[in-house]
């Protein structure tokens, strides 16, 4: 509405939290994983298109410790009552130092505990839950399909 951003990101790693192809039944162990990335950024004003400020993250990262499958718990969903296992993990997200413009901003780290809730008859997670500082917030999946766009 204000700005307009131009610039490059880039992303290392693998599928982080993909369930595809993964062995998922209580008691599994599921390995973590690291996505790292980097962006540089330029922030130009809308109205003039004349370039304010740059930010560039080095070294962003995600990181996820191993993931605990727990046994298989009847939840409501928003797609109804289904059959579904929790994964539970800590993720850790860092934007590493931040240059905004000539300015170096240290970030500190967000640590979260998750859990997954995987509904193998759907092969996907209808709900997440994130703990942090003391708070619960909660996603849902709403509906599964492809956009009509996108086929």
């Amino acid at each position: 509405r204000y700005t307009r951003l131009f610039g490059q990101a880039s992303f290392q790693g693998k599928g982080v939290l993909s369930y595809a192809g993964l062995a998922i039944r209580e008691g599994v162990v599921l390995p973590g994983e690291t996505l790292s990335s980097s962006l540089d950024l330029e922030i130009h004003s809308l109205a003039t298109d004349e370039m304010v400020t740059t930010i560039r993250a080095p070294s962003a990262s995600v990181s996820v410790g191993e993931r605990r499958v727990g046994r298989a718990q009847s939840i409501e969903t928003m797609l109804g009552r289904r059959e579904c296992m929790p994964i539970t993990y800590e993720k850790r997200t860092s934007l590493g130092p931040l240059m905004m413009g000539d300015d170096l901003i240290q970030t500190e780290p967000a640590i979260m505990s998750v859990t997954d809730w995987y509904c193998p008859t759907e092969a996907f997670v209808l709900r997440t839950e994130v703990r942090q500082k003391g708070k619960v917030e909660r996603i849902d999946t709403t509906a599964i399909g492809m956009d009509d766009d996108a086929q």
